[in-house]
């Protein structure tokens, strides 16, 4: 989980690290597939197996919208919801309004929500001050970050009377006369409310781990202490490990279209800085001679105190960073350059844009 990896990486800072790691939380085949489609899945599971709930015609209030986010947000809809999310970064919340979806503060939401999902892997997204305001019996879960994201405290000390319906399943009175129904305690509902995720798509991470310690184990001198990226041909092999059971038949580079790409017929098939989508506060990464050079994606990428430290950044949000790569890479592009030439773009399309106006 995401929660480990920032472990490993605070460890790093700090030098307290003595032995290289691969970070496989963050590899495609895990937080592409485990993370979204594994969700997608589980987490209607444990609302159904909790409550029976009907789910159509309801409004589901999603925290976050990250892969894990993204996908109980299909579920959701899929099953007739009207989404409502709150995000904090102005990416993903465009992201989720251009999939039409409501996007607002909890503040707000938790006024109109029947169902709560948090997935954020943060403290306190729900506190007391949201649980007053929701309707009757509004039902609160979280698949993401253990307990800490629902302010469970709060509602154990200022409930009237607390009702365990069934295992996992607690009704709490509040003194404003409504009920608040939460699932799991706060803590995993998919795994406390139901089996989690599919074992096929769990098979990606458990593969991903496996072949990550052969990895570790076999190469040891390409590795130095620190925390890795798993190997794009590693994450390739996992994908295409698990194609068979869902009978897909792979295209095969002729050597003409190789030779075009320039790449290998039997890949890899991207460069280490594609990702396929921008995940949720994943690293910003610029490609530079066949490597990829990575900056948290909320520092601004031309500023020198950047390029010099690379992770010392003047944006407010930039501790919440997790570096890409190993932290000694250097991003080698000087700010003024950058930003100099972004200037310049800029200037050009505003340009092209008049004379189109005026054609």
């Amino acid at each position: 989980s995401w929660g480990r990896v920032h472990n490993l990486y605070k460890m790093m800072a700090n030098g307290e690290l003595k032995v290289p790691a691969i970070n496989v939380n963050d590899s495609v085949t895990k937080s592409k597939f485990d993370n979204l489609y594994g969700c997608r899945e589980s987490l209607i599971d444990g609302i159904k197996w909790a409550t029976d709930v009907m789910i159509a015609g309801k409004v589901a209030v999603v925290a976050g919208y990250g892969d894990v986010d993204k996908g109980c947000a299909q579920a959701l809809r899929g099953f007739g919801a009207h989404i409502i999310i709150t995000e904090i970064d102005p990416i993903n919340a465009l992201q989720a309004a251009m999939e039409g979806y409501e996007v607002t503060t909890m503040d707000e939401a938790c006024q109109d929500g029947n169902i709560f999902v948090t997935t954020t892997g943060y403290v306190d997204i729900i506190l007391g001050r949201h649980f007053e305001q929701m309707k009757n019996d509004a039902i609160v879960c979280n698949i993401r970050h253990f307990d800490v994201e629902i302010e469970v405290k709060w509602l154990s000390e200022n409930a009237i009377e607390k009702v365990n319906i069934k295992p996992q399943v607690d009704r709490y009175q509040l003194k404003n006369g409504c009920r608040i129904i939460l699932l799991a305690e706060g803590q995993l509902v998919n795994l406390g409310c139901a089996m989690g995720h599919p074992s096929f798509v769990m098979s990606h991470s458990f593969t991903n781990q496996v072949l990550a310690q052969i990895e570790l184990w076999t190469h040891p001198d390409k590795y130095s202490v620190g925390v890795h990226f798993l190997p794009k041909k590693v994450d390739e092999a996992v994908a295409e490990a698990h194609l068979g059971k869902l009978n897909v038949k792979l295209t095969k580079l002729t050597e003409e279209q190789a030779q075009y790409l320039g790449l290998s017929r039997d890949g890899p098939f991207k460069p280490d800085h594609y990702r396929y989508c921008l995940p949720y506060n994943q690293a910003f990464c610029l490609p530079y001679k066949n490597q990829a050079y990575c900056l948290p994606y909320n520092c601004w990428p031309w500023d020198p105190w950047v390029a010099q430290r690379f992770g010392t950044c003047l944006w407010p949000r930039a501790r919440s960073w997790r570096p890409g790569i190993e932290s000694h890479i250097r991003l080698p592009v000087h700010g003024a350059c950058f930003s100099l030439c972004l200037c310049l773009c800029l200037s050009l399309s505003l340009s092209l844009s008049v004379c189109d106006y005026h054609k």
